[in-house]
């Protein structure tokens, strides 16, 4: 640092350009140049926290501090919300509440300078309100040390869409970069979720070649909980809808161009998933998953989630439950062979797969031991009670059933007979 100060010292000298201030994170540099800025300084339309080295985003203007007489309408609205400078989407997330606000007037037609109704000023403030406690809301200033790899998530929802960029370190250590978030079209109607995921994918796939451009990494990793939108991009197949084909020919040549790994990862490591959701800012202030990406990042060499069992596996899994079913047998003695909820605890302490409930099922279903423990015996009911007139003492045929068979050939013509049934003796009388 002292040779990069005398170095452009000198350059700006020779320019006739003095240099007339400068200012580090280094209280020692400090006191040798003789600085005596604030702890808290603007740069670029952010503030940083010279001790800390963090960078945190400035408050809306105004917010807080509005007149009494201030109405809400759409111009004013937007010009607030508008007025918050995040280049790199730090706090995208917290957008998504006002920009669905924004659409919902746009849909309803009202006018730019249309007073907002109650009920809309009240969501109004709220909207606003949020942005007041920004400056608790940090961020690390470096972006890089070392050997470093770049990791893109995304995600969509009928809400929003977006991707979030992370840099690791090679010793484990990450950060946010930047983030880019997409409100959905409400026109579009057929833009169903997968396709919808699709684009995330396309956005975080975009950012990653420009983030790779701009800071030279060798590795770059696209991450998705979306299987089917991995799926149409590794898929040759070429009798598709003209949307996905368009989007998949996108991501595919962008992926070979630039070396990408597309990879999946579980809905509840993904990060961008606060981006398809959205939340506010007190939220999102304690939330790790945002700042520092998921867990699994955070170690040396390669990163890869935990992943569910494969259909290899699954003849082990069962194996491992029908185990587990015999251990529990002084446990579920009185349990319905239904009820497998003590089963399946047992059975996740081991292992998590798709379609648990589902399997402990099956299992229970085929073993032997299990039904002959568990399953109930099953008793023939009682007869039913005979009917009064059976039972009591009557002259015959006082109670009669009657019943009719034919037609049938009686001389040249046709003839039916009728069956007379004592309900007592059982006498029969046929005419």
């Amino acid at each position: 640092m002292w040779d990069n100060y005398l170095t452009v010292e000198q350059l700006l000298d020779e320019a006739k350009m003095p240099l007339r201030g400068w200012v580090s994170n280094s209280l020692a540099f400090d006191q040798w140049v003789g600085v005596e800025e604030p702890t808290e300084i603007s740069v670029l339309g952010m503030l940083w926290h010279r001790s800390s080295d963090q960078m945190c985003l400035k408050p809306f203007k105004g917010v807080g501090e509005l007149p009494s007489n201030w109405v809400p309408t759409k111009c004013r609205v937007l010009s607030l919300l508008v007025s918050n400078f995040d280049p790199l989407g730090l706090v995208s997330p917290t957008y998504v509440r006002g920009k669905l606000f924004l659409q919902k007037l746009w849909e309803e037609g009202t006018g730019w300078d249309d007073v907002l109704d109650t009920e809309k000023q009240t969501e109004t403030m709220k909207i606003l309100e949020e942005f007041v406690n920004m400056r608790k809301l940090k961020f690390k200033r470096g972006i890089l040390t070392g050997e470093s790899e770049i990791h893109v998530f995304t995600d969509a929802s009928s809400k929003a869409y977006g991707a979030a960029a992370y840099a690791k370190g090679s010793k484990g250590e990450t950060n946010l970069l930047t983030s880019k978030m997409r409100v959905t079209p409400r026109k579009q109607q057929w833009l169903t979720i997968l396709k919808l995921e699709l684009l995330a994918l396309l956005l975080g796939i975009r950012l990653g070649r420009s983030l790779k451009n701009l800071i030279k990494v060798s590795t770059v990793v696209i991450w998705t909980d979306s299987k089917i939108a991995i799926a149409w991009v590794n898929s040759k197949e070429e009798n598709r809808n003209v949307f996905i084909a368009n989007r998949v020919g996108q991501a595919n040549s962008l992926l070979q161009e630039c070396g990408m790994i597309l990879k999946h990862v579980p809905m509840k490591s993904n990060p961008a998933d606060l981006l398809s959701q959205g939340t506010n800012m007190r939220e999102l202030t304690d939330n790790q998953l945002w700042h520092r990406g998921p867990q699994f990042l955070h170690v040396e060499g390669p990163a890869d989630p935990p992943q569910l069992l494969d259909e290899a596996s699954l003849s082990q899994a069962n194996k491992q439950l029908v185990a587990a079913l015999h251990e529990l047998q002084e446990e579920v003695a009185m349990i319905q062979l239904a009820d497998i909820w003590p089963i399946m605890e047992r059975m996740l302490q081991e292992c998590w797969c798709p379609g648990s409930r589902c399997l402990a099922k099956e299992v229970v279903g085929g073993c032997v031991a299990c039904i002959k423990s568990f399953k109930p015996s099953l008793h023939r009911p009682p007869p039913p009670l005979l009917p009064i007139a059976r039972t009591q003492m009557s002259q015959p045929f006082a109670c009669i059933g009657l019943d009719h068979t034919g037609p049938i050939q009686v001389g040249g013509g046709i003839g039916y007979i009728l069956l007379v049934t004592c309900m007592n003796s059982r006498a029969i009388y046929l005419d």
